[in-house]
């Protein structure tokens, strides 16, 4: 706890003015969305000095905003910022062959062992005719540079813009070359394993549960002709970013909203819609994962086999 010291008593830094202070003048240079600053200040210091731990209520915050208490900060930061308000399994790659197929399930986007992770499943399919399901399903979010970085094995460099975040003010757009960070300033990428798996023929899985991140995988796919089957997904098209306040604590607030492939296509309320619509049967089976009963997985099975 950060003490100030007064005359006679010690103020908190989560009960001086300047703590919501702060908050708000992070909005007003942050938040995606506009705001009433007397609408909020009240909410925002309720917020602070209670030190709620479930997202802030109030109608001037998005239901992804929240305070955090000193205490849950290490662990905060160590969370996606682009994920549903949900626990997620992070990291986790599983794969198996199936049938000439390879299958590869990933659970959730963490910033360096799922690329890795990835890349070791996708190098064990049949290189002279690689044929891969990627399942998303269930897949509720992580690290946008995870993602980023798997999508570059998948796509060339002339395969155009993967995703473009909107912020308050400014745009970024990333490709497999590079960022383009404000549009003007370019950061090259680390192009030696861009397109490693642009020839291979793809299926992605996707369900309801399918958020944030793993939307954008399979956004970007189907934006780039890979077949996506199963059902809509959960719509979650913002990203946060956690700002650390002078008490010890934090702020997630909402500051982009993002848009995949070159026709900017917008995710957020709508989710990705698959081509091949297809209901989800696994809640009748004992294992999450592929199986002969898996009516989605069979049908992915079905259209990679068909693709030419």
């Amino acid at each position: 706890m950060i003490v100030v010291w007064g005359v006679g008593i010690p103020l908190t830094a989560s009960t001086t003015p300047s703590v919501v202070d702060e908050v708000l003048s992070l909005m007003s240079k942050e938040y995606l969305y506009s705001f009433d600053i007397r609408g909020c200040k009240e909410t925002i210091r309720r917020a602070i000095n209670d030190g709620f731990r479930v997202d802030v209520k109030g109608g001037c915050l998005d239901p992804f905003t929240r305070y955090i208490p000193p205490a849950e900060m290490r662990l905060a930061e160590e969370v996606s910022l682009i994920e549903t308000p949900r626990t997620v399994e992070q990291g986790e790659v599983y794969f198996r062959r199936f049938d000439g197929v390879m299958y590869i399930a990933v659970r959730g986007f963490m910033k360096n062992k799922t690329p890795a992770r990835f890349r070791f499943a996708m190098d064990q399919a049949d290189f002279a005719n690689p044929l891969v399901v990627i399942d998303v399903r269930g897949n509720g979010g992580g690290k946008l540079k995870s993602v980023i970085e798997m999508l570059r094995y998948m796509s060339s460099g002339n395969r155009g813009d993967l995703i473009t975040l909107k912020h308050r003010g400014y745009i970024e757009t990333y490709t497999a070359a590079g960022h383009y960070k404000r549009r003007n300033i370019f950061i090259p990428a680390n192009t030696e394993k861009a397109g490693r798996f642009s020839h291979y023929r793809v299926v992605v899985l996707v369900n309801g549960r399918s958020a944030s991140a793993a939307e954008i995988f399979a956004g970007v796919m189907k934006e780039q002709g890979s077949p996506v089957v199963g059902q809509t997904t959960y719509g979650k098209g913002v990203g946060q970013g956690i700002f650390k306040l002078s008490n010890g604590g934090g702020f997630k607030l909402t500051t982009f909203e993002y848009f995949v492939g070159d026709n900017e296509t917008p995710v957020n309320g709508v989710g990705v819609e698959p081509d091949y619509p297809v209901e989800d049967s696994r809640r009748l089976l004992p294992s999450r994962n592929a199986t002969k009963k898996d009516r989605q997985f069979m049908k992915a099975v079905e259209v990679l086999k068909n693709m030419k």
